[in-house]
């Protein structure tokens, strides 16, 4: 049950930590929705991964490490993925089937 009262506390002291996450996360993007889905991103892994932080150390050390590790693995993501690929094929999926018509021709 100790375990629990300390996941708890830790808990409590990420909500604290909101309000510099997200000034941190604007040094990422200029964007506030975009700052806010890192936060959001950040605050899932991080209570995912809560049995790994060790008490003693710093929560707020961990908790930034954590934003820009997601921050690198999200803008390495985006770089390797074409753009406008996703709303082309949504938007317009006749325009596929024309494609693939037209080579059968």
């Amino acid at each position: 049950m100790l375990i629990d009262r300390v996941r708890s506390e830790l808990k409590t002291e990420i909500v604290e930590l909101i309000p510099m996450m997200r000034a941190f996360a604007r040094s990422f993007h200029r964007h506030p929705d975009d700052a806010d889905e890192l936060v959001q991103d950040t605050l899932l892994r991080a209570l995912s991964s809560i049995g790994t932080f060790i008490p003693g150390t710093s929560l707020k050390s961990w908790m930034f490490t954590i934003m820009r590790n997601a921050f690198n693995t999200s803008y390495a993501r985006r770089k390797w993925e074409p753009v406008g690929l996703e709303e082309d094929v949504v938007m317009h999926p006749a325009a596929q089937e024309w494609c693939v018509r037209a080579k059968e021709l």
